[in-house]
């Protein structure tokens, strides 16, 4: 797809005033999965977003650019507008497939919910799950959770590690340049896995109670959600919320099943042999029921790959048995 040049010169404006370089770099490497240094330069702001722009017109992807803008910053008119002209599908349904991230986490997002809702600047929560798929889950679901309470500019950051050979100061500079993005009232969700396991380590309080003196003099009307996880049997500061992590049950599959069947229109049948594959393969206790969280994050990707395509029912069935 090309754009004339009146569209290519209003999308890079919108580009270069919506995302700052880093938060452009965030943007192709979340929603693209491609190195923006690589396709597009190093050089300055609108050099950059200028080569990134016809980079996407050259290989067929300036759909997935808009598309990936548009879900960053829905109020932005000219994201709006080219995202309602090129990447919606006329007759399309008004149902969609939900995404992985929409996968059963209700308990822990009303916890979420009370934690961050009368809250506003330094945030931090801790969930004691080491899985990285949690995490880039969890960051998706929180970014849902602020867009229904009225929140549109919300930037997930790459994680910051935590560990007895990070110098804690650094770790704690890096996230206080964040500061700019709060004044600039966007939302900031940083998550920062923990790898300390001493009982005596001082680290983990003193990263929290640095991280609080550098934001406490100031009042933000914006969140900077500071998302602390790792093993149960890591060390974290005191001071944030502690929060459980989700524990997925066959109960949350037949749910998920239900609904991604109905919205296909397959049948009965094919909802009971696709249950019985995904819990056989995701259980991790069956004493307790409990799913492994990775296992269910690999199958729901997987599947809602396929249901991109339009496969049929007969064809997914055969898809599942390769899979189990």
């Amino acid at each position: 797809m090309l754009l004339d040049g009146c569209q290519r010169k209003r999308l890079h404006e919108a580009l270069i005033n919506a995302f700052p370089r880093p938060d452009l770099t965030q943007l192709v490497s979340f929603e693209m999965n491609e190195d923006l240094d690589k396709i597009a330069g190093t050089g300055i702001l609108s050099e950059v977003t200028f080569n990134l722009i016809r980079w996407c017109e050259s290989k067929g992807r300036v759909k997935e650019l808009i598309r990936g803008a548009y879900d960053r910053m829905p109020d932005d008119p000219v994201f709006k507008e080219f995202y309602q002209k090129f990447c919606k599908q006329p007759g399309a349904l008004s149902q969609r497939f939900p995404e992985a991230h929409e996968f059963d986490m209700r308990d822990l997002m009303d916890d979420c919910l009370l934690a961050i809702y009368s809250n506003h600047g330094l945030i931090g929560l801790v969930i004691p799950c080491a899985e990285e798929s949690f995490r880039v889950k969890f960051c998706e679901r929180l970014k849902d959770q602020l867009k229904e309470m009225g929140r549109r500019n919300i930037i997930i950051k790459q994680p910051l590690q935590l560990d007895p050979y990070v110098p804690t100061n650094e770790v704690v500079s890096r996230i206080a340049r964040y500061k700019t993005d709060l004044t600039r009232n966007r939302d900031v969700i940083c998550p920062v896995p923990f790898s300390i396991f001493e009982p005596n380590s001082t680290v983990p309080n003193t990263f929290w109670k640095a991280l609080s003196e550098k934001f406490k003099e100031q009042s933000f009307q914006s969140r900077l959600i500071i998302f602390m996880y790792g093993r149960e049997n890591v060390i974290f500061p005191n001071g944030p919320t502690r929060l459980n992590p989700p524990e997925f049950q066959p109960v949350h599959i037949l749910r998920w099943i239900i609904k991604i069947t109905q919205l296909a229109g397959w049948s009965e049948s094919v909802r009971k042999v696709w249950q019985q594959k995904m819990i056989s393969k995701c259980v991790l206790d069956p004493h307790n029921n409990l799913l492994d969280i990775r296992q269910v994050y690999e199958h729901l990707d997987w599947s809602l790959q396929l249901f991109q395509q339009n496969i049929s029912a007969d064809d997914f069935l055969q898809e599942l048995d390769d899979w189990s």
